[in-house]
């Protein structure tokens, strides 16, 4: 047999082994494309909200950070779990790569765990969000007792 056999290398066994996915990892997606329960998502967005939160986890106090993300197809939250020595502010352009998308109150929210990766761009890489700070909300009416 001739000519070069490729195959497809898991991205967590290429981490491992610190190899570069270079074009062979997902393309990026927009928000308006994201589903719950999907893994393995890219996405650049920029930060419109973020605050800085500790929490107790499995008995450990943790710091993480979480707020609301924009492109030019919507808005959605976020939380990434390993805040780590990352600083992050509003206007911020970031590309999440292997982050997981999980539902709350209806609502697609963007979590980046240990296997995620963050990157801050250019301002300049998306067109500025004009926006409110967080997604678009349908109106309900409730009652109150």
């Amino acid at each position: 047999m001739t000519g070069v056999q490729t195959c497809a290398l898991p991205i967590s066994i290429a981490k491992k082994y610190d190899v570069s996915m270079g074009d062979w990892g997902d393309v990026d997606r927009t928000i308006s494309e994201l589903q719950s329960g999907e893994n393995n998502v890219n996405i650049l967005a920029r930060i419109t909200f973020v605050v800085e939160k500790e929490i107790t986890a499995k008995g450990e106090q943790k710091q993480i950070l979480s707020g609301f993300l924009a492109d030019n197809s919507g808005s959605c939250a976020f939380t990434i779990w390993e805040k780590g020595d990352l600083s992050l502010e509003k206007g911020d352009v970031i590309r999440i790569g292997s982050a997981y998308t999980t539902e709350y109150r209806d609502e697609v929210q963007i979590n980046v765990g240990t296997r995620g990766v963050i990157t801050k761009e250019s301002r300049d890489a998306l067109p500025p969000w004009s926006g409110g700070g967080g997604p678009p909300k349908e109106t309900k009416d409730v009652k109150v007792s």
